[in-house]
């Protein structure tokens, strides 16, 4: 049973986990050494991955016992863009179930913004299709290098400058666009924020907690 695994709330938002797998820096890695989220999200058991199915019925069971959320995050531990076909069956799921509460749950996307080079291919529209509303990517920096080094994307190909294209297909779609970067010492936040503000996308910076310096007095 995924059920406590695959879904966990911070706030009114419902989080979605589809795989632990990451292709780059993750978002909870990125944020920092000391950096811990309080929720109920763990890893998922080694090997396994939730069906969609599996997901339609955690958030199902979800809603029951916990009432309406105000949107249901594709996020977790993993990078959901690597299950692309299992996100976008999920996504349409969603909007498919008879509970009127789901089906009207804004459906948002927390992704690094490497997915159409993984897949060779502009994936943003098929996101839009299947329900996908909003996305976050986390760009971090608009210093290529620094990306490089901050990222550390995996997936060959993967540059800043795909994740920059990434956000201007989902403005271009029409989808509520945001770019996060941490706010580290070394990143140059307001370029970020004049370039995600320059392509018609929202701009908001996430907190950095680097490791607790231990004292030995």
């Amino acid at each position: 049973n995924h059920t406590m695994s695959v879904v966990y709330s911070i706030g009114r938002r419902l989080y979605v986990g589809l795989l632990d797998e990451a292709n780059s820096c993750s978002l909870m890695a990125s944020r920092g050494a000391s950096f811990s989220l309080q929720s109920r999200l763990r890893p998922l058991p080694p090997g396994q991955v939730p069906e969609p199915s599996e997901v339609l019925e955690a958030v199902k069971q979800e809603f029951d016992q916990e009432g309406k959320y105000e949107s249901i995050v594709f996020a977790g531990i993993g990078e959901p863009t690597l299950r692309l076909s299992a996100l976008l069956e999920c996504s349409k799921m969603l909007k498919r179930v008879e509970d009127s509460n789901i089906k009207s749950v804004k459906l948002r996307l927390n992704t690094n913004g490497l997915g159409n080079v993984v897949h060779a291919r502009n994936i943003v529209p098929d996101l839009r299709e299947a329900g996908i509303q909003a996305v976050s990517v986390a760009l971090n920096t608009m210093d290529a290098d620094q990306y490089m080094s901050l990222m550390k994307p995996t997936t060959a190909g993967a540059t800043h400058e795909r994740a920059c294209e990434f956000i201007r297909a989902c403005v271009k779609e029409e989808m509520e666009t945001e770019v996060t970067a941490v706010a580290r010492e070394d990143v140059n936040l307001q370029a970020v924020q004049e370039f995600a503000e320059g392509v018609g996308a929202s701009f908001r910076s996430r907190s950095y907690h680097p490791a607790e310096v231990k004292s030995n007095i």
